[in-house]
């Protein structure tokens, strides 16, 4: 008997939703001070955010990165190309792409509820940075959705989504 091929695995991301990189950076620091490091972290902007938007983060980790260091995942955008922070989310994203989500909506409606997939893109459209903050058990859940909470200028989400195409895990 042929067994049954492996699904895709799946990554469980926290998402916050920031205006400006100052709470932004201040989301990173208590992240960072709750045990998450760098890789655990992804930032995902529109081509159309400025390097001085994100350079206001103040020693903000990844926040603090000019644009010319984000991936471009083929991804469009309303006013240019989708930006994602080096690693599995961009990957991911990738994966989309090659998928044929030609659109932000389109690749984020891959993984995520229609409703949800919407507002996402509608706030990354706008302008928004989306720091997204990979999740390993319920206590980083729990830990992640806390800093997040404390400044996001918007609604914190925890998603699930296929790391198709992505790196192996972190861990390994």
């Amino acid at each position: 008997m042929i067994p049954p091929p492996e699904a895709a695995p799946t990554l469980r991301y926290a998402i916050g939703t920031f205006d400006e990189a100052g709470p932004l950076g201040a989301a990173v620091r208590d992240l960072h001070e709750a045990g998450f490091d760098d890789a655990a972290l992804g930032l995902l902007v529109e081509r159309g955010v400025d390097d001085a938007q994100l350079g206001d983060a103040d020693g903000a980790g990844l926040a603090a990165a000019p644009v010319d260091r984000l991936t471009d995942i083929g991804v469009t955008g309303r006013h240019g190309p989708l930006l994602a922070s080096e690693g599995r989310l961009a990957e991911a994203l990738a994966g989309r792409r090659r998928k044929r989500a030609a659109s932000v909506c389109k690749a984020l409606r891959g993984w995520l509820p229609a409703r949800h997939a919407d507002q996402l893109s509608e706030w990354i459209e706008s302008g928004a940075l989306l720091l997204l903050v990979e999740l390993e058990a319920d206590s980083s859940e729990q830990r992640a959705c806390r800093a997040l909470l404390r400044h996001s200028q918007h609604c914190v989400h925890v998603h699930d989504l296929s790391a198709e195409g992505a790196a192996r895990r972190r861990s390994q």
